[in-house]
């Protein structure tokens, strides 16, 4: 095997003896220590292989001998580098294209962002354009435990983040969790107010006075519990505090629910024999239209895919092979029957009912009703359920205490 390599390497023919003494031919070059190798036996000569340089030591040899000496086949480096030395400008093409792989090597042209749910891909992009780590930054300039820490505290619900630099790919992996709590100063005194009219199921009171028990009717914005705690002793009031109410309160209440569906629709029908495709290759925001097909038909839409060249894995270069399709279709008026018009909106109610389940509101009933117009069908009505009711609503603590100054001093 090294043996084979080394012959490539040096260079070397094969060759065809033909003539009046083939075999002394033979016969001299090992007497001059001319070293020949797959010496094979032909009807009127030899064919043997010989190196590029004892090829010129066979001129006097073939003289002496009255043979005639023929070169079938030349193998080697050298060779090749003759080859390429004649085309001079597929040689300088050739150092120029790995002198900008090199040069592209040195900057991120693929990001890839893996875990994230919450947080959509776009939400994430445009934060790292904010903090300049775009397609195109320069590798160096990018410091990975800086950008991890920086995530992290600008996406609260996320546990942790590691970022890590492959070939020309920035991967970020994201790993989310439960939201961080906001901070509430609980040393500012606040009520807590219904968010919405109904019936109290149930008041859980921690922190606060409550104002309102099971089975109260409330309106939107009553207060439910207040910050203002008056201690008393029997029935005469002795102190006043004001204290930052905490309570969980349930209640029952109503969402007003309403949703048309026309009868006459529009439907589009694709024509795949019309089906039109578009073939670009881009660099950076260099478009290269390789196929441009003319469209006839205004009524189209575009499907478009696009694939980074990768010539070697996590070695992404800023050039995109793009294929766009154009999905003709003409458009068909048609109509629903009065039945599927009542079985989409239906579906329709139970897939709104199923997001308010999503947010941990529970559904008691609805009085929904489904009639018939002239020209569309419609549901209207009301959605019963117990939710999670009321929000903080702080109050001026000096103002407050207009109400009760014989309870404090000056020094209060």
């Amino acid at each position: 095997m090294i043996l084979s390599l080394w012959k490539y390497m040096q260079g070397y023919v094969v060759i065809r003896v033909r003539g009046y003494s083939p075999e002394r031919f033979i016969n001299l070059c090992a007497n001059k220590n001319i070293y020949i190798w797959n010496v094979r036996k032909i009807a009127d000569g030899y064919i043997f292989c010989i190196s590029g340089k004892a090829f010129f030591m066979l001129s006097p040899i073939a003289k002496k001998t009255k043979c005639r000496v023929k070169i079938l086949k030349k193998i080697g480096m050298p060779f090749k580098f003759l080859k390429v030395k004649r085309r001079k400008y597929f040689l300088y093409g050739l150092l120029i294209s790995i002198a900008a792989v090199i040069m592209l090597s040195f900057f991120v042209w693929r990001i890839e962002i893996e875990g994230n749910m919450k947080y959509t891909t776009e939400e994430i992009t445009a934060y790292l354009t904010k903090e300049n780590v775009t397609i195109g930054s320069f590798k160096p300039k990018i410091q990975c435990s800086k950008l991890d820490d920086q995530l992290l505290s600008h996406f609260n619900q996320t546990m942790w983040v590691s970022s890590e630099l492959i070939g020309t790919k920035l991967i970020i992996h994201i790993r989310e969790g439960v939201e961080s709590e906001v901070i509430i100063d609980d040393k500012k005194p606040c009520d807590i107010v219904a968010t919405n009219a109904g019936t109290i199921v149930s008041i859980i009171t921690r922190k606060g006075t409550p104002l309102v028990k099971q089975g109260d009717v409330v309106e939107k914005d009553t207060v439910l519990v207040s910050g203002t705690l008056e201690i008393k002793e029997l029935t005469q009031l002795k102190a006043v505090e004001f204290t930052h109410s905490d309570a969980d309160i349930l209640l029952k209440t109503k969402y007003p629910y309403s949703d048309t569906i026309s009868y006459q629709y529009i439907e589009r029908n694709y024509i795949k024999d019309q089906q039109k495709t578009d073939k670009a290759l881009q660099f950076f925001n260099h478009r290269i239209n390789l196929l441009k097909p003319k469209i006839n038909s205004m009524n189209y839409d575009i499907v478009e895919k696009q694939k980074q060249i990768e010539p070697i894995k996590n070695f992404y270069l800023p050039i995109y092979y793009m294929t766009t399709t154009f999905m003709i279709y003409e458009e068909v008026e048609k109509t629903y029957t009065v039945e599927e018009t009542e079985e989409i909106l239906k579906s329709r109610l139970n897939l709104h009912m199923e997001k308010l389940e999503e947010n941990n509101i529970q559904i008691l009933s609805n009085d929904v009703i489904f009639k018939e117009d002239k020209e569309a069908f419609i549901a209207t009505g009301s959605i019963y359920v117990i939710e999670k009711n009321g929000q903080d609503k702080f109050f001026d603590e000096l103002t407050r205490r207009q109400g009760y100054n014989e309870y404090f001093t000056e020094e209060d």
